[in-house]
């Protein structure tokens, strides 16, 4: 995943975190710059089993999926979505925490 789609992901994830006022007071470069040094990818090495987190996929669905060790689900028998670096073949999903 290249940096900029990795940005677009991080400005989907920040419309549901910031009003429309909130980004409007930014504009737009503003909010590009908060994007990236506030919206910023869980390493694979802090997911925890069990837990639900939100992230985008790569197509930019925004998501709550659990991480079951090896790759994400939304459900026990839903089908697997793995780690956004990961080289498969199939959507993969990005977590992400706003710091």
């Amino acid at each position: 995943m290249t940096q900029e789609e990795l940005y677009i992901l991080q400005k989907h994830y920040g419309f549901d975190i910031l009003t429309y006022e909130e980004r409007h007071s930014l504009g737009v470069e503003g909010f590009k710059e908060w994007s990236k040094t506030h919206i910023i990818p869980i390493p694979k090495s802090e997911l925890q089993k069990g837990i639900f987190y939100s992230g985008c996929t790569e197509k930019g669905t925004m998501r709550h999926l659990m991480w079951n060790g090896n790759r994400f689900q939304a459900g026990i028998n839903s089908d697997a979505i793995y780690y956004y670096y990961e080289d498969f073949d199939t959507d993969k999903f990005v977590p992400f925490k706003v710091i």
